[in-house]
């Protein structure tokens, strides 16, 4: 019976060492799909901003950095992708679809010749050069969903789901720590 709570204690901490190391590969994975966008300067930057958005949204900052590598790979810049991806956590509350769904209306909105949001009541209202598009549809999610994504943050559910990021956080942190920790030590052998 000892050998059997040995193994299950060591099932159990394998998993959250595993689980935690995980987590830290898919922060990791989403800031070098920015730096393949955007390059490493740019992508610090934006890894930055991604945790402030987080603190006034209800989605983590990998998934931040994985829709705003999308809008970058449709032809915004750094700025605009700022810009844009405040529209789009807003959007996506509005529209009640995925982060990632929400990234590729404004991104196929800005960076083709296609208005992906128009049936969605929002867009680029007609613009064909790039940053009039960007501006009509800041503008247009804003007048229609501004500062949605803060106020859900706000509610009972938008404060569990923060709640829950943050120890996502800490699992990435953790498992940086195990990763390098474990990558040090095999390295050395």
């Amino acid at each position: 019976s000892k050998m059997l709570l040995v193994a299950f204690a060591m099932t159990a901490i394998s998993k959250v060492f595993v689980t935690q190391v995980q987590a830290f590969g898919k922060q990791e994975d989403s800031v070098r799909r920015l730096a393949d966008v955007f390059g490493g300067k740019a992508a610090a930057s934006l890894n930055k901003y991604s945790s402030e958005l987080q603190k006034n949204s209800i989605f983590g900052d990998e998934n931040i950095n994985m829709a705003m590598a999308q809008i970058g790979a449709f032809g915004a810049n750094e700025k605009q992708t700022k810009q844009l991806m405040q529209a789009t956590v807003d959007l996506s509350a509005g529209l009640r679809v995925d982060l990632n769904s929400a990234a590729l209306l404004v991104a196929k909105t800005i960076g083709s010749s296609t208005d992906a949001l128009t049936r969605y009541g929002v867009g680029a209202d007609g613009a064909t050069e790039k940053s009039e598009k960007i501006a009509n549809v800041v503008a247009s999610v804003e007048d229609k969903f501004g500062e949605l994504a803060k106020k859900l943050s706000q509610t009972t559910s938008g404060q569990l789901a923060q709640a829950s990021n943050a120890f996502g956080d800490f699992q990435e942190n953790m498992g940086q720590f195990f990763a390098i920790k474990f990558y040090v030590e095999y390295s050395e052998t």
